[in-house]
């Protein structure tokens, strides 16, 4: 099998510019993202519960109400208390999801 020459030449030529350009340039800053309005854990729930009054069906975050609710215990163990029964028996009966939410909306009170 031969090689001509020139195809030789040109694959080595791309392959030193495409190294070349894929070094970029080191002086260039680096842009960093912080958050500094983190949302609270109560208002995840406020938000998860708005959703489910709506009429969104109950889907696979059921399996995080545990964790929701050990972060809202932090910051609030009276709601957290109210919170845990209600998302109890949203995840139990998630026909009755938009009802539930709704009374727990109420219940939690103003944000």
């Amino acid at each position: 099998m031969r090689v001509c020459r020139r195809c030789t030449v040109a694959v080595s030529l791309l392959s030193v510019c495409f190294a070349a350009v894929g070094c970029g340039d080191p002086g260039k800053p680096v842009r960093q993202y912080t958050l500094k309005d983190a949302p609270s854990p109560l208002d995840e729930v406020r938000t998860l519960l708005e959703r489910y009054a709506e009429g969104q069906p109950v889907g696979s975050e059921v399996i995080n109400f545990e964790a929701l609710v050990g972060r809202v215990r932090e910051a609030d163990p009276e709601r957290a208390m109210v919170l845990e029964q209600g998302l109890a028996a949203i995840a139990q009966s998630p026909a009755t999801a938009a009802a539930r939410a709704r009374q727990l909306l109420k219940q939690l009170g103003p944000a």
